[in-house]
């Protein structure tokens, strides 16, 4: 195997703690696929390229993005392939089916959510995996809310993550709400059949007559970026402008 740290230090990554991922990916990787009795020639190229997965494929996708193009990491074999070619895209499959990354995922999710939304996250969070470091874009399905969050959280640092939205990850800690895939009006239901006089005694995350709400510190500091995404802009008056 070639030496790719000043790669993967150039990615941003954990590369002591890639260290110990890398120490036992060889060994897997010989008792599931190398040990196969009557494993066809063919696969000479296909097991050079696993053997040395996280250094000969990342130097040619971060080859692609200095001549302008974009790596987009999917986590669904049905993102059509067209749409990415288009792009002047190169699409790379990420995997969250390492149980290595699953303590990193549990830093942010509770322990009882699925072993593969933990791997995913840690392997980010982490910064382990030079295929999560180098994507400037993920795709994935959104088949149930662990994963809607888990894409959340792929774009964000932990500090970033915990800043925006900080209090609903500490309330995941407490077990992730049950549910029948259903978004009806739950707060309500439950004011009526409590004969509650305002929903707001029935609500997870209340306001308060300001508006404000005192679980999320809402409303909060926004940055220019989401603005922008909003088509918002922030025009000051003169009174504020001469304070």
């Amino acid at each position: 195997m070639a030496d790719y740290r000043k790669m993967w230090e150039e990615l941003g990554m954990d590369v002591e703690l890639h260290d110990q991922l890398c120490a036992v990916l060889p060994q897997a990787f010989g008792d599931v696929f190398l040990s196969q009795e009557n494993r066809p020639d063919s696969m000479d190229y296909y097991n050079m390229v696993v053997a040395d997965i996280h250094g000969i494929r990342p130097a040619e996708l971060i080859e692609h993005q200095k001549k302008g193009g974009k790596v987009f990491g999917t986590f669904c074999v049905y993102v059509p392939d067209e749409i990415v070619f288009a792009a002047d895209a190169i699409a790379t499959g990420l995997c969250g089916g390492s149980q290595f990354w699953v303590p990193g995922g549990e830093k942010v999710l509770p322990a009882n959510t699925c072993p593969l939304i933990k791997a995913s996250v840690g392997a980010r969070l982490d910064r382990t995996c030079p295929f999560f470091r180098i994507a400037d874009m993920f795709i994935g399905e959104t088949t149930c809310d662990g994963k809607k969050k888990m894409f959340e959280l792929l774009g964000f640092s932990d500090e970033d993550a915990q800043e925006r939205f900080g209090f609903l990850l500490d309330a995941f800690k407490y077990g992730v709400p049950p549910h029948g895939g259903l978004a009806f009006g739950l707060d309500r239901i439950i004011m009526l059949m409590s004969n509650a006089p305002s929903i707001r005694d029935v609500i997870a995350f209340p306001k308060v007559k300001d508006a404000s709400c005192p679980m999320t510190d809402a409303p909060g500091v926004v940055d220019e970026k989401q603005l922008d995404e909003l088509g918002i802009a922030i025009k000051e008056t003169e009174e504020a402008t001469e304070e």
